[in-house]
């Protein structure tokens, strides 16, 4: 097992780089291998930009193997990476299957924060299975919600989305968790049918497809973004800064929901969302990385509600006032 999780280590690190503000920059170049495994490859451009600017890199004599599969870990990473986000460190351990001396573990529990993975509750555990591979549903599902589009999928009527999935033949092999993002992506040129009228909601994702998708609609729009440099626990790109009061809130129930339908757990905060659109990512200084995934009566303007794991943390939280805020999306 912990050969398996080093290889797998080994292959990301090929795979995927992410700038590390305030360390020793390393120049990212394409190996010679790399690019001559990438001639005449579809998705060579692409994958080659990103090489170049660092997202992601080829080391001494690896290869990147475009075509072959990705792994949720594998994808999950190359997500946060594109969007500049360095994953925080912290001792916290929701997978029952990523411990913490596995290699995605960081990945994983700050993609948990940001509500771009949930994760498949099993008795008492959450299990994530880092090591499968992701067909092009869940990679849509997984894509949108690391854009920070989960409020505007949230809005998205379900008789919209049941006649606008009416025009596919294999219309039902789409998963009910998958269809509103689906229909979402058609609407907004994020996703088209192939050839044949199909949406092929469970073809499985090579490499080189989801280096595209990363490309397309996480790195390159946010490169306009700033850079975090402050001496903060993380780093990673912004669009804006304000001043809030927070408060912090729990729900004993764990199978209360928030407002646009995500599981309650850390990194859920309540918001005004005429303040900050609903499926925002954030970090808020004291607390880390968040998601404006829930709403509530007395959260109004610069005010936020930070979801923590007991009540009594929540208590003892209080009211926090002029508490900085970075929205990334």
């Amino acid at each position: 097992m912990r050969k398996k999780r080093i290889l797998a280590a080994i292959a990301i690190l090929l795979m995927c780089r992410v700038p590390d503000v305030g360390a020793e920059s390393v120049e990212a170049s394409p190996h010679t291998h790399v690019s001559q495994e990438l001639a005449g490859h579809w998705a060579e451009e692409k994958i080659l930009s990103l090489l170049k600017d660092g997202v992601i890199i080829g080391g001494g004599s690896g290869r990147l193997y475009p075509d072959k599969l990705i792994t949720r870990a594998e994808l999950v990473t190359l997500f946060l990476r594109s969007k500049g986000i360095h994953p925080e460190r912290k001792k916290q351990v929701h997978f029952a299957d990523v411990p913490p001396d596995h290699w995605f573990y960081p990945y994983a529990e700050t993609a948990y924060r940001l509500g771009i993975i949930h994760g498949q509750t099993k008795g008492d555990g959450l299990y994530l299975h880092p090591d499968e591979h992701v067909n092009k549903q869940e990679l849509i599902t997984m894509l949108l919600r690391a854009r920070g589009d989960g409020g505007r999928i949230n809005q998205l009527l379900w008789s919209t989305t049941m006649q606008t999935l009416l025009a596919y033949p294999d219309r039902d092999q789409v998963s009910d968790w998958s269809k509103r993002p689906m229909v979402y992506a058609l609407q907004n040129g994020i996703t088209k049918p192939s050839s044949d009228g199909t949406l092929e909601p469970t073809k499985p994702v090579t490499r080189a497809a989801a280096a595209v998708y990363a490309f397309d609609f996480l790195y390159q729009p946010d490169l306009s973004k700033e850079w975090n440099e402050s001496a903060s626990a993380a780093s990673f790109r912004y669009t804006r800064t304000l001043e809030v009061e927070t408060t912090a809130y729990n729900y004993p129930n764990s199978s209360v929901k928030s407002f646009i339908g995500w599981p309650l757990r850390p990194g859920i905060v309540a918001v005004d969302p005429n303040v900050i659109a609903l499926g925002s990512h954030l970090y808020i200084e004291g607390y880390g990385y968040g998601v404006a995934a829930d709403i509530g009566g007395a959260i109004k303007g610069n005010r936020i509600d930070l979801y923590l794991p007991t009540y009594q943390q929540a208590l003892q939280h209080g009211i926090k006032e002029k508490v900085k805020v970075y929205v990334l999306d």
